[in-house]
């Protein structure tokens, strides 16, 4: 070996790396090492190495055997397995503990061995033998003979590495679970047999040790039986009583580490191994839930000081998962036999469990792991109900008594969250969000079951208490999001009388006032901001309209107290959420609300997000009196205080200011769209009033509103560069497009068309994708009106005059290519049949089949197969697009660019992409399958960048199947096929 490889500069690169500093030495040398490990000599070199007195050296040796195991494989591998099995020993007689972790590596190596030859030598026994020098070793004889302990935990840990190693396999093979099951595992009962017998005399370390070997089988055992058809059930069962065995008696605080590793033992084999476990099941239950065994004295140890909850917070929730797991395997019968003192018993464990002193996620982790157990236990209480019934004998007085039962559980462990979720000042913010976010999903179930009770307590917790109130009033929020989710435009008083009925106590009770003028604490105003932004349906009613005048004067108390702060956000967006549904109800306010938005237009220090919803439902409520004249009068004059407020302002210091205005136009356009049912929006008489109005529009709000538009993003050198400026002006012209009267929004086509040719030429490229939606949204609605000279110009305006800066931008070629398919989609003759216009936008959705976006692909396959099928074209079109597709006049046909650039696209594709090419070839099949089976001939005998050259015959193959397909589904699979063989890949 020294002859090719020289072991001194192997030794010297070694130490080299765990003594150099320098980055880029470090690399060249792991570099060079690598070269060395990968070396045919490698396993000889390891063994050289692993002599060296130096323990990294000794690591690399045993790294490097592994690099060639797993490189050459092993021939010789019984000679490689001794060897390696006496150099462990040889290093485990040295110094046990100071060379471990090169003994591990080692063992890891064997392991690779057995792996590699598993059905030729048992390595258990092979490994053994080597260490008793004994050709006729057996497990029995080496357990009845041992005189050295420590031969013992060798073996167990061997034992460990060998399963943990073959659970790193990718792919199991099934004859090496049958091996293992019919070796390996009678060797593993034989052990733990013995270490049963011999439990009393056994050292704690070679316990724990025992307990990981026997972790690391149970992850085994149920990979082996989801791999294989191999089972494991009672032969498991000795495994399990040496699990149960140091928990049998009494608790020990000194043994907390064996504990805590024999829980993790169970869970692992509830979690993994269920089914095995049931006739342990009354055992478990004894050991952890009898008075003055080993779960009692646990708890009643642990749980009594928090100083040791504290110290072992790590082995009290491995305690509690055991406890949760174990209970949810058996959740049915627990919630069925409420009335059994011996369950019930169990359950006020689980709730004085839950009970653990201290503050969640801070001192305790307890109640955090235990709400997945209350969430269980609910869920099968509402889903177990019928059954449980029946389980009652239908018997009034049992159902009576039972229900009695379980409402006072679910009481009770809802007082104990309840608690847990009031704030403390220095918990992790986020965290602490999470867990309240457990909770309410569980005070949800809650309510399932317990319905208004659970609600008036939240309620009556409401008072002088800040804390208290903002949990309460946090929980009242969840749970009446949750019972309005499927409501929430169900106004029915009687239906959601219960819920009003609390609500009236909740104000009555001068909710407000509890945190009324006063902002000290944050998180009770904002939840109770968001609490109210979920009452409509409240204020809506007889009952709760009352209440509309002082949660107003408190909403708007908090925006004028500190109007730049997050209160004053979340206040101006619950005013929106109460406006969006109480339009009607809020129309006493509107002269207050008149003011309050001549204020906020006027302020250019206002946040301006709470400047756009305010206006929002300023309008919102105008429009609802259905007064148009009144309507048109108060609309221009917030339009006019704009212009004015615009004037005044330095566009460039006050930018966002100045946009936000135009914002503020964009929420009165929003407001003024009319519900989809007119006809029962307004009554005979104010329908008539309102086409009047608007169809006279004797302000000219409609030519005021278009005047803004220019003045903000066409006259303005800065504003016009501006994208959000460009987004507002196309959304305010979008929202009258389809409104079926005449209204402050509804544009003149022409005007709307005007606009749009003028702003693509005055925007940067990150507007001008708004702009071609905004296009798109004109064709959908105004499909009739539109002429082919309007639609030749506007595409040259808006594609082919800027196509420079169109091409630079991925974005913009999508968006023009969904432009394009628009009007192919609804009505092909508006385009088809410009000639000079027609063959740009056929030569740019060509060019765009080069492009690699996953968003382009599918835009200009949408385009092509539009065109092809054109279904909303008539005959005529249909037939001017075939005998186009094969027109040669003038060079290649269309039909041959088209599969040319296709199939090119479709073989670079990234293999991700490949679904969207195949509906444009299927179409192609199915439409020109004579001609496409030429064209594609062409294309690929001149193909030249494929990773494999196919030849003429495999070329020819595939076309052949291909058009057999008939542009079915299965054209999908010959396609796919094509694609891996041709791209040197395989299908997975």
């Amino acid at each position: 070996m020294s002859s090719q490889l020289n072991i001194d500069d192997v030794i010297k690169h070694v130490e080299l790396l765990y003594t150099t500093r320098n980055p880029e030495e470090v690399r060249i040398v792991q570099e060079q090492l690598q070269v060395f490990q990968k070396n045919e000599y490698s396993f000889q070199l390891g063994v050289e190495l692993l002599h060296n007195p130096n323990n990294q050296v000794r690591y690399f040796g045993a790294l490097t055997i592994t690099v060639y195991l797993n490189t050459y494989g092993s021939d010789d591998f019984i000679a490689k397995f001794v060897q390696i099995s006496n150099i462990l020993e040889q290093l485990i007689e040295e110094n046990y503990n100071a060379n471990s972790f090169i003994i591990r590596k080692l063992m890891s190596n064997l392991s690779i061995l057995y792996i590699q030859h598993f059905e030729e030598f048992d390595c258990v026994l092979l490994f053994i033998r080597c260490l008793k020098h004994n050709e006729n070793e057996t497990i029995s004889t080496f357990l009845s003979t041992l005189h050295d302990v420590k031969q013992l935990e060798i073996l167990i840990l061997f034992l460990q590495i060998l399963s943990e190693e073959i659970q790193k396999l990718i792919t199991f093979s099934l004859d090496l679970h049958s091996v293992i099951y019919k070796t390996i595992f009678v060797h593993l009962q034989e052990v733990y047999s013995f270490l049963l017998h011999e439990y009393s005399n056994l050292s704690d370390n070679l316990l724990l040790l025992s307990l990981e070997c026997l972790s690391a089988w149970v992850v085994y055992f149920s990979k082996a039986e989801a791999r294989s058809e191999q089972r494991y059930s009672n032969d498991l069962n000795l495994l399990i009583q040496f699990t149960l065995k140091e928990l049998e008696d009494g608790f020990d605080i000194k043994k907390m580490d064996l504990y805590n590793k024999s829980f993790t033992v169970l869970t692992e084999f509830i979690d993994h191994i269920p089914r095995v476990m049931n006739p342990f099941k009354s055992k478990v239950e004894e050991v952890f839930f009898t008075p003055n065994r080993f779960g009692m004295s646990f708890f009643n140890t642990v749980f009594s000081s928090q100083d040791f909850l504290d110290e072992y917070k790590m082995e009290v929730d491995n305690y509690v998962n055991l406890l949760v797991n174990f209970l949810e395997t058996n959740m049915i019968h627990m919630t069925r036999n409420l009335l059994d003192e011996k369950n019930f018993e169990t359950i006020k464990i689980i709730i004085a469990i839950t009970n653990a002193k201290g503050r969640p996620l801070i001192d305790e982790n307890i109640s955090y792991c235990l709400a997945s157990f209350w969430e269980d236990f609910c869920n099968t209480l509402i889903d177990d109900e019928d059954v449980r019934k029946e389980t009652l004998q239908n018997n009034s007085k049992l159902i009576e008594d039972y229900n009695n039962r379980r409402n006072s559980i679910l009481m009770e462990v809802a007082v104990i969250y309840f608690e847990k979720i009031q704030r403390y000042s220095d918990e992790p913010l986020s965290e602490f969000s999470r867990y309240r976010t457990i909770v309410s999903d569980l005070f949800i179930l809650f309510y399932t079951i317990l319905g208004i009770p659970l609600f008036a307590t939240l309620c009556d917790s409401i008072g002088t208490d800040l804390i208290v109130s903002e949990a309460a009033i946090y929980l009242l929020h969840k749970i009446t999001v949750d019972i309005r989710f499927y409501d929430d435009d169900d106004d029915d008083e009687t239906k959601n009388l219960p819920l009003i009925n609390q609500f009236d106590s909740l104000f009555q009770n001068k909710l407000l006032h509890v945190i009324n003028n006063d902002f000290r604490d944050q998180q009770i105003t904002i939840s109770l901001l968001n609490f109210m932004s979920i009452l409509p349906f409240f204020y809506k009613s007889e009952v709760g309209n009352k209440y509309l005048s002082s949660s107003f004067e408190f909403l708007f108390n908090i925006i004028n107290k500190n109007p730049n702060s997050n209160l004053a956000l979340v206040a101006s967006k619950t005013i929106f959420k109460i406006c969006q549904n109480t339009e009607q109800k809020l129309i006493p306010f509107l002269p207050q609300l008149e003011l309050i938005v001549s204020n906020m237009l006027k302020d250019p220090a206002l946040d301006g997000l709470i400047r756009e919803r305010i206006t929002f439902s300023y309008v919102s409520i105008l429009r609802s009196q259905k007064n148009q004249r009144d309507f048109g009068d108060k609309i221009f004059a917030i339009l006019h205080l704009v212009i004015h407020q615009k004037d005044q302002a330095d566009e460039r210091s006050n930018e966002d200011y100045v946009v936000s205005l135009l914002a503020c136009v964009n929420e009165i356009s929003k407001a003024c769209q009319l519900p989809e049912e007119v006809e029962d929006y307004f009554n005979i008489t104010q329908l008539e009033e309102f086409k009047t109005y608007w169809q006279a529009d004797p302000l000219n709000i409609r030519s005021y509103i278009l005047e803004i538009l220019k003045i903000f993003s066409l006259d303005s050198s800065s504003l016009s560069q501006n994208t959000i400026v460009t987004e507002k002006c196309c959304s305010i012209l979008k929202s009258g497009l389809n409104e079926t009267l005449p209204g402050p929004f509804t544009f003149d086509l022409n005007l709307i068309i005007q606009y749009i040719m003028a702003k693509a030429l005055r925007s940067p490229p990150a507007s001008i994708d708004r702009i071609h939606n905004l296009l798109i949204s004109v064709i959908l609605t105004n499909l009739k009106k539109l002429e082919q000279v309007q639609v030749e110009e506007l595409l040259i305006k808006v594609v082919f005059d800027i196509a420079q800066t169109i091409q630079s931008d991925e974005d913009l070629i999508k968006s023009s290519l969904d432009v394009f398919h628009s009007i192919i989609d609804l009505k092909p003759s508006l385009l088809i049949y410009s000639s000079d216009l027609f063959n740009h936008v056929l030569q740019f959705a060509i060019n765009s089949f080069s492009k690699n976006e996953t968003s382009i692909i599918k835009s200009t396959v949408k385009f092509w197969n539009t065109l092809l099928v054109l279904r909303k074209g008539t005959q005529k079109d249909q037939e001017f697009i075939r005998s186009l597709m094969v027109d040669e006049t003038n060079g290649k046909s269309l039909g041959f660019q088209l599969v040319e650039h296709l199939t090119v696209a479709f073989i670079l594709s990234a293999r991700s992409n490949l679904d969207y090419y195949y509906p444009l070839f299927r179409t192609l099949i199915s439409k020109n399958s004579i001609d496409l089976k030429r064209w594609l001939t062409e294309v690929l005998e001149n193909f030249q960048n494929g990773k494999v050259k196919l030849t003429k015959e495999e070329y020819n193959q595939f076309i052949g199947k291909l058009i057999l397909t008939r542009g079915q589904r299965i054209a999908n699979n010959v396609l796919k096929d094509f694609w891996l063989k041709i791209n040197k890949l395989v299908d997975y």
